[in-house]
């Protein structure tokens, strides 16, 4: 009964129990074994080697049924699973719905459309580019494809103290909750949020099963010879209604708000300055002011779902250069292995809100990898590129020109915030509308 009080005021901690209960059971075995064994060593010392298959005969009971086991011990382990079952389908947008249901013991009736509730959080929208694509080349394996991305994705974003939330085919909806923070805590969760986006780029071009995509002929032959397996983010922070979305023969546990709207915009707007993140100046001014000073401002928009002009940032980050990991040897992945990487997994999680770590210094400044992904922007470059948008805003388009001219091949490939701006001005003939505020429309 504890356990079901626990999951019903709780239901993500089933997840949990179910950790504790495998854990339970492989003590039980080591016990066992190990006793077996010593009682075999002593044996063998006294030249009674002769008695150990003896005494395993006499107490070898069979194999145990399941339904000779207590019944209360099989509808604990049914709880626990169905518990489990229930956090990994619903998630944290679900655990409300979940717990609301559960404590109502007047009934056995359920209902699933319980209210919303208007949380602050940082929204993050992640889409797998060209997606289309590789559902007509791949048919049957997209799945195995999509699955094997959300394990980076997912297992990122939740060791950095996110939720994922739904995921519609190429695109993932990711969250992290502000709620009761101070602001201390809040700017360490934005700072995770940006970290963990970073981190996903990183692995998604670095590891050995997704790189093995790009000598796939079928992607070769649709995409070129240089295609592999690529993300973009979109970064906002707002308030967001989490609750229950569809009917009663249907829901889905998810997140409503304009800022959603925002935020799947700026994803898409990463395909017109060619980059793969972009942020907004929310989400931007939430973050330490180490993190903040390493994103560019490359453009000021109105964007669909906002009433104010939004400023956008990018982290910069060339991922052509990430070489893949090879690892020399393969586990056989199996239920002691998820548990142990579990055990892992929570461990790294909890460490990321000690005082001691600093997010920033510790998983990007002295990331060997980030350090890699960002060597080509040079200080020159980034302030040469400020001097040129700081014209362009201005209304100096001709001076902008100039600059973002030297900047777009000053990379060694052309840098797409550059060329955005250029083309946009290229419009106009490279003079300002007399009404120039510094901002356009962008979707």
């Amino acid at each position: 009964l504890q356990n079901v009080n626990l999951i019903r005021d709780n239901p993500l901690a089933a997840m949990k129990m179910a950790d504790d209960e495998f854990k339970g059971e492989e003590m039980k075995k080591f016990r066992d074994t190990n006793n077996r064994e010593k009682q075999h060593v002593w044996l063998e010392k006294y030249h009674m080697g002769w008695l150990s298959k003896t005494i395993g005969w006499l107490t070898f009971k069979g194999p145990i049924r399941e339904d000779a086991m207590m019944e209360t011990a099989i509808l604990e382990k049914t709880i626990i699973k169905l518990g489990s079952l229930l956090a990994l389908g619903f998630g944290e947008a679900g655990a409300s719905i979940v717990a609301d249901n559960m404590q109502g013991l007047d009934s056995a009736g359920v209902n699933a459309m319980v209210p919303g509730r208007r949380v602050d959080c940082i929204i993050g929208s992640a889409c797998i580019r060209d997606f289309s694509t590789a559902t007509e080349v791949l048919q049957g394996k997209v799945m195995t494809f999509v699955n094997q991305i959300a394990e980076i994705v997912h297992g990122l974003v939740c060791e950095f103290h996110g939720a994922p939330n739904k995921n519609s085919g190429d695109r993932f909806l990711l969250i992290w909750r502000l709620g009761s923070l101070n602001s201390q805590q809040q700017m360490r969760l934005a700072d995770m949020a940006m970290v963990s986006c970073i981190r996903i780029l990183g692995c998604a071009h670095s590891n050995r099963t997704l790189a093995d995509y790009r000598t796939h002929p079928g992607l070769i032959q649709r995409l070129g010879a240089n295609c592999r397996v690529n993300l973009s983010f979109g970064l906002h922070r707002g308030w967001a209604i989490e609750g229950a979305v569809g009917s009663e023969f249907k829901i889905d546990a998810s997140y409503l708000s304009p800022n959603v709207s925002i935020a799947e915009s700026l994803e898409h707007a990463t395909k017109v300055y060619t980059v793969s993140m972009l942020v907004s100046q929310d989400c931007v001014s939430l973050c330490s002011k180490v993190l903040a000073r390493q994103c560019r401002l490359i453009d000021k928009v109105t964007m669909k779902g906002s009433k104010l002009p939004l400023s956008l940032f990018v982290y910069d980050v060339e991922t052509q250069r990430m070489p893949v990991r090879e690892y020399s040897n393969h586990l056989e992945w199996n239920v002691r292995q998820r548990f142990k990487a579990r055990q892992l997994f929570e461990v790294e999680k909890t460490r990321k809100w000690a005082s001691d770590v600093n997010i920033v210094q510790d998983f990007v400044i002295q990331s060997d990898d980030v350090k890699l992904m960002r060597k080509v922007y040079t200080t020159d470059f980034q302030q040469l590129f400020n001097m040129g948008y700081q014209n362009y805003s201005e209304g100096e388009w001709r001076v902008a020109r100039r600059l973002l001219k030297e900047t777009q091949d000053m990379l060694g490939f052309q840098d797409g915030p550059s060329t955005a701006l250029l083309n946009f001005m290229e419009t106009y003939h490279f003079e300002a509308p007399p009404k120039w505020m510094g901002v356009r429309d962008i979707l």
